[in-house]
This record gives C-alpha cells, sequence and structure tokens, in this order.
C-alpha cells in the first residue's frame, strides 16, 4: 500500500515539475541596468531592434523577442516581449508600451 502511494506521489510531482518548469517569465534573469551584450548574452539575438532618439541626445532602443516555446498556446500566434534600453542599460521589461515615456 505504501509504494503505490510514493509511486502516484512521485508521479503527480513528476507532472508538475514539467508543467511549470516552462513557467518562468520571460527574461526574468534579466536585470535593470544590464547591459545589451549581458541581455545577448542570456536570451541570444532580438528578433527585432528599434531605436529612438530622445531630447538631450538621448537614445531609447526596444529589443523585441517572440516567444516559440512548443506550448500549445504559442504555436500560432507567439507571445512577444520587450526588453527597452536608454544609454545601453535596461531600463524596463515588458512595459505596457515600450515606446512610452518611462515614469
Amino acid at each position: 500500500m505504501k509504494n503505490g502511494f510514493y509511486l502516484r506521489y512521485l508521479a503527480v510531482l513528476f507532472i508538475f515539475s514539467v508543467v511549470f518548469s516552462g513557467c518562468a517569465t520571460f527574461g526574468s534573469k534579466v536585470q535593470l541596468g544590464a547591459t545589451q551584450e549581458e541581455v545577448e548574452k542570456l536570451l541570444g539575438k532580438p528578433k527585432e531592434a528599434h531605436k529612438r532618439w530622445l531630447a538631450y541626445d538621448k537614445t531609447r532602443e526596444v529589443w523585441v523577442y517572440h516567444d516559440n516555446s512548443p506550448n500549445i498556446k504559442n504555436h500560432l500566434y507567439p507571445e512577444t516581449h520587450f526588453i527597452v534600453f536608454s544609454q545601453g542599460k535596461v531600463v524596463a521589461k515588458n512595459p505596457g508600451n515600450p515606446y512610452a515615456p518611462l515614469k
């Protein structure tokens, strides 16, 4: 009886670990203030990059990534993620509007 319980417990634990292993948020290892080189090492090259020039000779660059993980929900419409840089450092991750002024 104990062996059957432990086997079921291990099976359930294994299933939860497999299901939730892909649930880490995109870019969770990217820290605010990280450089573009550090982000590229962690996430790879972005799918797209958009550069904007702001007042006082400052620049903002938005890197766009598409999450093509094998999850069914992402099969046809991959999730889009944004990493926002100002002067070469991360200032925001996945903001509502990556091109709006940051607070």
